[in-house]
């Protein structure tokens, strides 16, 4: 009887292994492709990013980033392009400024049209403290994209009411 249950044991263990697991899903609509749950690399190149912003280190947020950031805004009409070397001049607007995320999603469309379309999906609060004394408090959706060489090359950010 022991042997029965140790056999069955493991014939199930070996099934269960043997099983795979579909690692994908959701639909790009125009292209049919796919996507698949990102690394956990990407989670910490963002959260490096968010951690040198709140600290307004212009010399580490430069570190993480591609050659020019494009930068979509959710209040604004057209996306800024900021080039890495510019970086201090952009931080320079704000007094101070604190984000926090609420989570991290990474996720990598899968197909030939975007071969290195990596992305982590964040939502955050935000306090951006501006030179000219106004304060924004924000709820924001954002979508870091990056590249193969592991640097940010885009920031889409929607408002969330949440």
């Amino acid at each position: 009887m022991k042997n029965s249950i140790l056999l069955i044991l493991a014939a199930f263990f070996i099934y269960s292994c043997d099983q795979e697991v579909n690692k994908t899903a959701g639909e790009w609509v125009s292209t049919g492709e796919t996507y698949e749950i990102g690394s956990n690399e990407n989670v910490e190149i963002v959260k490096n990013m968010i951690s040198a912003f709140n600290n307004m280190d212009t010399d580490a947020m430069q570190e993480l980033m591609a050659d020019t950031l494009v930068f979509y805004g959710f209040s604004q009409k057209d996306p800024t392009y900021l080039p890495r070397e510019a970086t201090p001049q952009w931080m320079a607007q704000y007094d101070s400024v604190e984000s926090r995320a609420v989570y991290f999603l990474p996720y990598r469309l899968i197909g030939e049209e975007r071969p290195d379309v990596n992305a982590v999906q964040t939502g955050q609060l935000e306090n951006l403290y501006w030179k000219d004394g106004r304060v924004d408090s924000l709820r924001i959706l954002n979508k870091f994209f990056i590249d193969s060489d592991g640097k940010i090359r885009a920031i889409r950010q929607w408002g969330a009411e949440w």
